[in-house]
């Protein structure tokens, strides 16, 4: 949680950044983690959010491509299953950042981009991409 977004999180939610680093250290091996979905609660201007950390790459850089597709689609079906509404629930909204998994993880947009409608835009969950404002 160096760069890009996970950075920003990580200063603006430390909590997040701790829960993260304690799941990573109880792992016998990073590689296991890969496809899981660590969900961070957290509150913020009054409301109730649920930021998930994706394990679907592993490394980075922009020498190659760390982004592994078949363990985003995985994280992404984890994500839909929690997402989906159930009778006290309404249908949660997924935020996605935009080129998730296509700066220092090395991955193609398009591919990330065809996951994200595959896993869940194809089941009628609602999905927005962000992207963050030029000044």
């Amino acid at each position: 949680m160096g760069a890009g977004l996970s950075k920003q999180i990580r200063t603006m939610f430390p909590q997040v950044y701790e829960m993260y680093q304690r799941n990573c250290t109880q792992a016998a091996n990073r590689q296991d983690l890969l496809g899981k979905v660590l969900f961070c609660p957290i509150r913020y201007n009054g409301c109730e959010w649920l930021i998930a950390n994706l394990f679907a790459q592993y490394g980075f850089g922009r020498d190659k491509c760390y982004t592994d597709y078949a363990a985003l689609r995985k994280a992404l079906t984890v994500v839909r299953t929690v997402a989906t509404p159930l009778p006290a629930r309404t249908l949660t909204t997924v935020r996605i950042p935009y080129k998730m998994g296509s700066g220092l993880a090395g991955g193609s947009w398009s591919i990330v981009e065809q996951i994200i409608k595959d896993e869940l835009v194809a089941y009628d969950m609602p999905a927005e991409i962000w992207e963050k404002e030029s000044i």
